[in-house]
């Protein structure tokens, strides 16, 4: 009777109370709670169990609001991703663009440089051609004159040996002076003609540097014939290379333009001096003047484009980054400046050039 009564007093609902915890366990149900039982002590370890319980499924839940949290944030913090990702997609793309758009007007406006140099360059061959044909103009009127003269005369039977004479000498002179002025005249068209092609044209072409650079002088004589500055060429006479004419054309040009506009414009007499070399395969031009020199702030971005010294005195600032994109990208070859204020400037110019031992001209 004894153990009977232990057993359904004790024993019972302790079995029952490990069966409740069980259950809650494997299930789970931590929001669940155990039944108090007849036994104070069993209680007692109910009431802590439930509390313990309590808790649990508080942190339970707590974890669950939080990580619903946290997916939510991801879930946001991927949408703002893709969202800023595709607005800078966009905004890139508008740059790109925009790019784009600078490069193509950077384009016209450097191709418009060019033909605004054609057109300088067009200017003074009718100048320097008219000079010529002028004085051709002039010789052959008067030699008509005489011409009339020696006619009537010998109609009217008044033509002496003496006055013959003087006509055949005066006619020679005069032929002499139509000839004289017209080889003149068609050397001159000749060299604008060549000087005009190479301006325009971007193909390789053997290219005798001397008169090659002649040419270019003498497509610069109206606009140097009006100063006193002097422009001195060193370079091998035989030197031939393959290059690129029209860009070597548009570079020196520039250069000199460049040296007469701002290194001599408070100098009378300026000297320029320009000394090619050819090594192995790379030919060398080392430009130099003895004007005032550039300052520091202008020589490091003087190969950007618009930046000029002459802003709203008609200077556009794209001649120096004209010969620096004609060297690197039409040449393929590097450019140098050195320059201190009130010493002058000086720029070195290497590109690739093969040289031509035999040329025949």
């Amino acid at each position: 009777m004894v153990s009977f009564y232990v057993l359904n007093k004790v024993v019972a609902p302790i079995n029952r109370f490990v069966r409740e915890i069980q259950l809650i366990t494997q299930n789970k149900a931590f929001d669940s709670r155990v039944k108090s039982t007849n036994l104070i002590e069993m209680n007692m370890v109910a009431e802590s169990m439930n509390a313990m319980l309590a808790k649990i499924n508080w942190q339970i839940h707590q974890s669950a609001q939080a990580e619903k949290e946290i997916t939510e944030l991801n879930q946001n913090l991927e949408e703002k991703v893709i969202s800023r990702t595709q607005a800078l997609r966009d905004s890139n793309q508008e740059l790109l663009d925009a790019l784009e758009q600078v490069h193509q007007y950077q384009s016209q406006v450097i191709q418009s440089e060019k033909m605004a140099s054609l057109g300088q360059m067009v200017a003074g061959v009718a100048h320097e051609v008219n000079t010529p044909i002028g004085l051709g103009v002039t010789a052959s009127t008067m030699l008509s004159d005489k011409i009339d003269e020696i006619s009537e005369a010998m109609e009217n039977q008044k033509l002496s040996a003496r006055k013959l004479s003087n006509f055949l000498v005066e006619s020679k002179e005069n032929t002499q002076i139509i000839y004289r002025n017209l080889s003149r005249a068609a050397d001159l068209i000749s060299s604008f003609k060549q000087v005009a092609v190479d301006q325009s044209a971007d193909i390789n072409r053997e290219v005798n540097i001397k008169s090659f650079f002649e040419d270019i002088l003498l497509s610069l004589n109206p606009t140097l014939k009006q100063t006193s500055h002097v422009i001195d060429i060193d370079c091998d006479e035989n030197l031939v290379i393959k290059s690129k004419p029209g860009p070597l054309n548009q570079i020196i040009i520039n250069l000199i333009m460049n040296s007469i506009i701002h290194g001599f414009d408070q100098m009378d007499r300026g000297l320029i001096s320009i000394r090619i070399t050819q090594r192995a395969n790379t030919c060398t031009i080392h430009y130099s003047d003895n004007g005032s020199g550039i300052e520091e702030k202008i020589k490091q971005k003087i190969f950007d484009p618009f930046v000029t010294t002459r802003r709203g005195e008609g200077g556009s600032g794209l001649g120096m980054h004209l010969v620096y994109n004609l060297v690197t990208q039409a040449l393929n070859g590097r450019i140098e400046v050195t320059s201190e204020l009130g010493n002058g400037a000086s720029f070195d110019i290497q590109f690739p050039a093969v040289q031509v031992l035999e040329y025949e001209s």
